[in-house]
């Protein structure tokens, strides 16, 4: 994963690393087991998070890019939250196979799916 991702080696000191951008790259970030639990993670601590669904909204954009969402980001991930949540309704078994058999497995799986938008946006994967 780090070679993908052009770590530097551990045995030399590196000044300043190499940026790029692959197909690779953004493959891994899509498949990676880690992004993949992190992503369950925050759908579901924002499915059990209690209050108005945009106030969930951000703040799970302000946990995962750590600044709060402008007006247009928030329409962007309504409209997402709002797509998901019928996917998963329609399909509960494709819900259940991303978080288990959860009596709110639409929800959650919903969640998750914005979990995982936010975390393969390029403000989160790249440090400026």
């Amino acid at each position: 994963m780090m070679k993908t991702l052009d770590a530097p080696e551990r045995e030399f000191c590196t000044i300043r690393r190499s940026r790029t951008n692959t197909p690779l790259q953004a493959l891994l970030m899509l498949n990676n087991q880690f992004i993949i639990e992190a992503s369950l993670t925050l759908g579901k601590w924002a499915a059990q998070e209690k209050g108005a669904e945009p106030a969930v909204m951000r703040a799970l954009f302000q946990r995962v890019l750590t600044r709060p969402p402008d007006a247009r980001e928030m329409k962007i991930m309504r409209d997402y939250v709002v797509k998901q949540k019928r996917r998963f309704t329609a399909d509960k078994k494709m819900a259940e196979q991303i978080v288990g058999p959860k009596p709110n497995a639409a929800t959650i799986a919903a969640w998750t799916a914005v979990g995982h938008a936010l975390l393969n946006t390029h403000e989160f994967i790249t440090r400026n």
